[in-house]
């Protein structure tokens, strides 16, 4: 078991010094209350259409925001923590890496993206 902590709303976790080192490693520009600095999905606004604001099909999706969930240290096991492990804003300026994976999840769990890479690929 590790001590970590975890995003209340989407689950994502953090290293153990989250709190200490919030404005300084996490978090930067979200304040001075610790939340979660991880990506979610806006499915509720539909994404563009190709064409609009895209150069392709495949980088359609719907767009995203700061979850800002609250937080809770708790104790899991190594394997899960591994698994849910949020990769940093700070390490991740660009968001070249979050939204990757955020665009594999829309890929999977949105039917309009579905519908729109089906008809405009």
């Amino acid at each position: 078991m590790v001590r970590v902590v975890r995003c209340n709303s989407c689950g994502l976790v953090y290293d153990e010094d989250y709190f200490q080192e919030w404005g300084r490693r996490y978090g930067v520009g979200l304040g001075p209350v610790p939340v979660c600095e991880g990506l979610q999905s806006d499915y509720g606004t539909k994404p563009k259409p190709p064409n609009q604001d895209f150069e392709t099909v495949e980088q359609v999706m719907h767009p995203v925001h700061v979850c800002k969930g609250s937080l809770s240290v708790v104790d899991i096991p190594e394997a899960e923590a591994k698994k849910e492990k949020a990769i940093l804003a700070i390490g991740d300026r660009s968001m070249s890496k979050r939204i990757a994976i955020i665009r594999e999840k829309q890929d999977k769990k949105s039917p309009i993206i579905k519908f729109l890479k089906a008809n405009f690929a």
